[in-house]
Formats: C-alpha cells, sequence, structure tokens
C-alpha cells in the first residue's frame, strides 16, 4: 500500500474544492479504500480551520446528513 497523505482543505474563497475531491478520490484510489464510510474518515483527516469547524458541526447535529451540501 502507498503511503500518501490526503491534502489540506480550509474552506477558505481561493480554495478550489473540486480540484481538492479530485486529488483526494485519486489518493484513496491509489490507497485502494472502496468503503464509503472509510473514505469519508479518511479524507476529512485533510480538513482545517473553517473545513474542520464545518465537518465537526454536521457531526454533532445528528438530525441531518454530513454530506447533503
Amino acid at each position: 500500500m502507498i503511503s500518501l497523505r490526503i491534502p489540506m482543505f480550509k474552506r477558505e474563497a481561493r480554495e478550489n474544492v473540486h480540484i481538492w475531491l479530485c486529488q483526494t478520490k485519486n489518493i484513496l484510489h491509489a490507497q485502494e479504500v472502496t468503503n464509503k464510510g472509510q473514505m469519508i474518515h479518511y479524507a476529512t483527516t485533510g480538513f482545517e480551520e473553517a473545513a474542520l469547524h464545518w465537518f465537526v458541526n454536521k457531526v454533532k447535529d445528528t438530525t441531518t446528513t454530513a454530506f447533503t451540501d
């Protein structure tokens, strides 16, 4: 297995989420991660600042799914 780090994503205005998603999907593919739950847990290790706060708030709110928006 190849050891690659998920790129950082902070949810800043100058960041392109589509590029981050493509990079992350490529890493997960290289790691042979196919389970959706594992993909989410692994991908979110790259979250920092506003993106991390958003994710933590989504996880704390058990009445909604974390990735609907």
